[in-house]
């Protein structure tokens, strides 16, 4: 039974509460990284969401914590179309012409590239062209003259002109409608990717000057015969809907609303069970002429054949792309580079990362950030597919090796982009809005040398950022910048939520992430923490477990606190500091979780008992003796520790007399109302209850809790009592009661102090010489009529703040050295009378001790002539007189010996 009962003890301890906390939070923090938080918020789990979203609002703090960047790149700008463009050259959108006249003066001015954060997909609207028409004065060539005239003026021809002259300095903007998770089924891909290869958009891009590359380590070959019959079924669908839509669309919309009903069409219906019979229907029909065309396909049908496909297809994390808005044909025909610019929010809405790349099928396009580094500097940039061991089981790819090389130096490798494994920047933003300077296009679009810029700036006598408007050279400013032209006016510019600012212009986010690879700081995450923080969670909660056990609530507080505060300081300073971002959310948890579930756990089961205990047992002792005892178990042995401490005895004087004149009642009820403030006065000055002797109290300064200033406790103490003393007189003496009189001895030296007694009897209490002494000087207290009477020893401790008078040299009994004895008198000062009597006194003392009796005994008759109740001086007094008349013999060296105890 005893062994039962020690392992139910062990089973129900502190250490395995925090035990299954932290296995819980082990299993959970396993849980939590084979997640996809890009999937659709409802699949997610409620509560791994509440702490996604508790991730990233941490992240928030400690990027504002941080504060702004000092270290962003001077080269880049946003031109802006702003308040005050919109004054001066109208409502947006813009004539073209106007927007080319700004390009082309930007360009002239040094500037190395303008990207757009804008889209041009519709046509400049020429209500004229309406007006000829239906002009019936005008005969047909003129009418035709007339349109010639207008179609060279036409806007869009005057900013396609500006792209073309322009074209490698300038990255057009686009942007895709919609984006399809990346764990889609094998088919969907494949379809989307061939039926892109059918599309307008596709020819846009592939006309486009090559500045990506993509290794595809896991790409799934598709059998040229099988590409073939699709791009056939595709060009059909292609050629129908163009014949059957082109009332209901404009030119510039058809070809996007076509390629758009052909992926949509292709997704439903391709390699799926219900094979379209017009279309994909040929291959499954014609597919022994398949087998003969290609003999390596091994198959003997089309579903067998994507099932196989299926089987070895790998997921790609790229964020997949559909339904592309493109510029007007002109602006297409005119360009070599653009770039997507859409924005991806996280959960709770706020955009920190950035794709680099998305991709459409086995095409990939880069974003207008990375397009315009990449034009900006005649780079390139290369990643690789490799396969994604995060998620085991699963046939994924992930984005490695994302690097930049230079095409001046044969496609040379110089840095890599620490993008995550779907291909995404963790913006390392600068600041708030307008860290980086904003132009206003309409400083670009007129003829003057200068122009003006807003940008954040520090003012050194505000003490903090301002945004600051400067007038500059235009050529000086412009020179070598890489502009990104974007939209800041209120009513047309795109708000975004960043960890800085809850309105934000979602140009200047792609100006931070063209920053972040420039400056190669770009935040990223740890390799090792997918696998390796559930292991450390384990070890962490384990470690805490074993500490939070064995310490006191007070104690596990703070070790709590230094736990957190030095998980921030090792985040702050050692990862956040250098662009690493870690889930500190873990550690923090894990330490508030297991300090939570013990503190909690000892609340209802240990500390309860100790409380209980401690209430009762504070009743005859100090608290301070509880807390000890309690603290540690070690406490409640037998044996004891020698340690240098002060010792305090008090005893009412005649207490044998006053008994006899009150009967028991009275004579209790006089001993609980002294005693009770007597044992009070104790404890508030850090002492110890020994025990009651009758109507003397026993106490000890000094442990169980050790502190160098015991001394003088002691002796306030002593002092406290006496002023209690004299309200209880008062009171005693009201009430008809007998006066009282106490005497005080203190000593201080070492005792042996500890649980003492038997196995079933035991005392905290003091022995030792030192301890009998402290009595003895109580006791003689009534020889030289004094109340305090405390040793040398104590003495040499307060005599820097305690006033006291040396009264004697004794040799107590059983001891060869004798002893000085003093009167302790008050505490830093005391008033005139008391200080003329202590000079007589002591004068008085110091020529007892020379024998020189006659003119000993008028100092001390001075004193008494001051207070004729000086105890010592009468004493003295009655002493010299007995020496004048027996003189002491020749070795007499002033020691009174003690003669009792």
């Amino acid at each position: 039974m005893k062994n039962l009962s020690k392992k139910w003890k062990l089973l129900f301890s502190p250490f395995f509460v925090g035990l299954i906390t932290t296995i819980g939070l082990y299993l959970f923090t396993i849980g939590y990284y084979d997640i996809d938080f890009d999937e659709p918020e409802d699949s997610i789990n409620s509560l791994y969401k509440f702490f996604y979203r508790l991730n990233l609002e941490s992240f928030n703090q400690r990027i504002q914590s941080r504060g702004p960047r000092k270290n962003f790149s001077k080269d880049l700008a946003l031109i802006t179309v702003d308040e005050r463009s919109l004054d001066l050259i109208g409502r947006w959108p813009w004539p073209r012409d106007i927007l080319a006249k700004g390009v082309d003066n930007a360009i002239k001015n040094g500037a190395k590239v303008i990207a757009f954060d804008a889209i041009f997909s519709e046509p400049t609207a020429l209500p004229t062209l309406k007006i000829i028409e239906n002009t019936p004065s005008l005969d047909p060539k003129s009418k035709e003259l007339l349109k010639s005239e207008i179609f060279q003026k036409n806007p869009d021809n005057e900013f396609a002109r500006s792209v073309y002259t322009n074209a490698d300095k300038i990255v057009l903007g686009t942007f895709f409608g919609s984006n399809i998770p990346w764990m889609n089924n094998s088919f969907e891909n494949v379809c989307l990717g061939l039926a892109f290869k059918g599309s307008k958009t596709f020819e846009v891009w592939d006309n486009e000057e090559a500045y990506l590359g993509v290794f595809d380590k896991l790409a799934v070959y598709i059998p040229d015969v099988i590409s073939e019959y699709f791009q056939s079924a595709i060009q059909e669908m292609r050629n129908t809907y163009i014949e059957n839509e082109k009332q209901n669309y404009d030119s510039s919309h058809l070809q996007q609303e076509v390629d758009r009903r052909i992926t949509s069409y292709c997704l439903e219906k391709w390699l799926k069970p219900e094979l379209d019979p017009d279309y994909t229907g040929r291959l499954a029909d014609n597919w022994q002429e398949v087998l003969k065309a290609d003999e390596d396909i091994k198959a003997s049908s089309l579903e067998e054949w994507a099932n196989k496909f299926a089987s070895e297809y790998w997921a790609n994390p790229v964020v997949s792309a559909s339904d592309w808005v493109l510029n007007i044909d002109s602006l297409n025909s005119a360009k070599k580079h653009s770039g997507f610019f859409n924005a991806f929010q996280d959960l709770d809405g706020t955009i920190r990362r950035a794709y680099l790349v998305a991709h459409t099928g086995e095409t990939y396009m880069p974003s207008v950030a990375l397009k315009g580094f990449l034009v900006a500097n005649n780079y390139n940039a290369e990643f690789q597919l490799v396969p994604n061991d995060r998620f085991k089981g699963y046939q994924y790819k992930k984005v490695s090796d994302f690097s930049i090389t230079d095409l001046n130096q044969e496609a040379k490798k110089l840095f890599k982009l620490p993008v995550d494994e779907k291909g995404r920047l963790y913006i390392n933003y600068a600041g708030p809005q307008k860290i980086f300077p904003y132009i206003s296009f309409a400083d670009l679009v007129k003829d003057g040398d200068t122009l003006f810029y807003e940008q954040r700036q520090w003012d050194g006598d505000k003490l903090t950022d301002v945004i600051k408007t400067t007038e500059v050279s235009k050529k000086e400013f412009l020179k070598d910048k890489i502009l990104l032209f974007g939209a800041t006016a209120i009513g047309i510019y795109d708000l975004r939520v960043t960890p800085f600012d809850k309105n934000y212009p979602g140009a200047e986010t792609h100006l931070n992430v063209m920053d972040n690879i420039i400056n190669q700081n770009a935040f990223h995450s740890l390799d090792w923490e997918y696998e390796n923080m559930s292991f450390l969670v384990l070890l962490l909660g384990l470690l805490l477990s074993v500490a939070f056990t064995y310490l006191g609530a007070l104690q596990g507080l703070l070790f709590t606190l230094a736990s957190l505060f030095s998980t921030y300081l090792i985040d702050k300073y050692y990862f956040f500091n250098n662009e690493v971002i870690v889930t500190i959310l873990f550690p923090l948890c894990t330490i508030l979780g297991v300090y939570v579930s013990i503190t909690v756990y000892k609340y209802f089961t240990e500390e309860k008992n100790k409380r209980e205990l401690k209430g009762t047992f504070a009743k005859y002792v100090s608290p301070a003796i509880v807390d000890e005892v309690l603290s540690d178990p070690e406490n409640i042995e037998l044996g004891g520790k020698k340690i240098r401490m002060s010792v305090f005895f008090s005893d009412i004087r005649g207490f044998t007399t006053i008994s006899e004149k009150l009967d028991p009642k009275q004579l209790s009820d006089l001993l609980n109302s002294y005693l009770t403030p007597m044992t009070d006065i104790v404890f508030k000055n850090k002492g110890t209850l020994d025990k009651y002797m009758g109507d003397a109290i026993m106490a000890f300064f000094g442990a169980p809790i050790q502190y160098s200033d015991h001394a003088a406790y002691a002796c306030r103490c002593a002092l406290d009592q006496l002023v209690k003393l004299k309200e209880l007189q008062a009171e005693y003496k009201a009430k008809g009661l007998p006066m009282i009189d106490i005497g005080m001895g203190i000593n201080t030296g070492e005792m042996s102090v500890g649980n003492m007694g038997s196995e079933t009897v035991r005392s905290y209490t003091v022995m030792g010489d030192a301890v009998n002494l402290g009595s003895r000087l109580e006791g003689i207290n009534k020889q030289y009529g004094t109340r305090i009477i405390i040793s040398e020893f104590t003495y040499a401790d307060v005599k820097d703040h305690f006033i006291c008078r040396e009264i004697d040299w004794v040799r107590v009994k059983g001891k060869l050295e004798p002893v000085k004895i003093y009167e302790l008198i008050a505490e830093n000062n005391t008033n005139d009378s008391m200080q003329t009597v202590l000079s007589h006194f002591n004068e008085g003392f110091k020529l007892y001790h020379e024998k020189q009796w006659q003119k000993a005994i008028q100092e001390f008759e001075q004193a008494l002539s001051e207070n004729p109740e000086d105890g010592p001086s009468l004493l003295y007094v009655e002493r010299c007189k007995d020496y004048i008349s027996h003189p002491p013999e020749g070795d007499w060296d002033g020691v009174f010996v003690m003669k009792t105890k």
